[in-house]
């Protein structure tokens, strides 16, 4: 009984706002936004410098990369440890962190991309 009620918070909070739970856990909205912002500032303004081109996939996945490691190390609340690196395949990693990520900062990934193009 306690487990179903445990998996169904972690799914409404989940679906609620779209955030890998452990996220959710470890950061508050507000540095999670602010991690993407600096994620993709950064990532615009280095392939406009160097004329990099990217396709919108590596784009995406640079600019959600770049958000994890920033939370990572701004916050060193994991004492130098990686969030989903030990415990993840890449395959995890990519379907549970990443593609949630792209689709909840979807519409703005797709505007940066176009700036930078």
């Amino acid at each position: 009984m306690i487990m179903n009620l445990q998996e169904s918070i972690k799914k409404i909070l989940k679906e609620e706002t779209g955030f890998p739970l452990a996220l959710r856990r470890y950061f508050s909205f507000d540095e999670i936004e602010d991690a993407f912002k600096s994620s993709l500032v950064d990532n615009m303004d280095h392939f406009k410098m160097y004329r990099i081109l990217p396709y919108l996939k590596t784009f995406e996945k640079i600019v959600i990369d770049g958000m994890i490691t920033n939370l990572e190390e701004r916050y060193n609340i994991l004492n130098g440890e990686s969030l989903y690196t030990n415990d993840l395949s890449d395959e995890e990693y990519h379907q549970n962190v990443r593609v949630p990520l792209i689709d909840y900062y979807s519409d703005r990934l797709k505007l940066a991309f176009r700036r930078v193009e």
